[in-house]
């Protein structure tokens, strides 16, 4: 449960959100826009305003987006899906190597963690056990984030190369400054 001053913190971070929002930036318009704003935007305002726990803020953007829009929150996790699944984008070995060069491997499986994390809460809430076709990009994942590296993120991605935009975050100038900032704080 919040303290009192998180919960303004946390009021404060939903309010920013819906500005955004209102103002045109549509994180909903891809997973990898939805986790941009999370990791750059959220993680800023939770750092800033009081020192929230970022997974307090987590928690508040993701409650955000369930509530105030669902229909969109909903869409964003069934186009990511159908993405993966589909594996109609393929890389080559060195366009591999070439996006991942720079990749933050540790942070790519936070964001990976954290976007499978909450699929299954969605998946759970709708009352079903598993997702059918999933199991086999699921113990991928895992794979992936027991211990992350290149050799793990090269398997994943020719697999599923439609997680490209996961690894690529990690790269994203303000996520780093974000990130770097964290660090510096802790």
């Amino acid at each position: 449960m919040p303290t009192e001053s998180e919960k303004k913190v946390l009021d404060s971070i939903i309010w920013d959100c819906q500005m955004h929002y209102k103002l045109g930036q549509n994180m909903f318009s891809s997973m990898t826009d939805f986790l941009k704003f999370l990791y750059a935007e959220v993680m800023c305002h939770s750092m800033m305003e009081g020192g929230v726990d970022f997974e307090k803020a987590k928690e508040a953007y993701t409650y955000w987006a369930k509530k105030s829009h669902a229909d969109e929150f909903d869409q964003l996790f069934t186009r990511f899906f159908n993405e993966i699944l589909d594996r109609k984008k393929t890389f080559s070995g060195q366009e591999l190597v070439t996006k991942l060069e720079g990749v933050d491997f540790r942070v790519a499986a936070e964001i990976i963690a954290y976007t499978f994390q909450e699929a299954a809460k969605k998946v759970e809430s709708e009352g079903a056990r598993h997702i059918f076709g999933l199991k086999e990009f699921i113990d991928a994942v895992d794979h992936y984030t027991e211990q992350p590296c290149l050799e793990r993120a090269t398997n994943l991605l020719d697999k599923y190369p439609s997680c490209v935009g996961l690894f690529e975050l990690t790269k994203d100038e303000l996520v780093i400054r974000m990130r770097e900032l964290k660090k510096s704080k802790e």
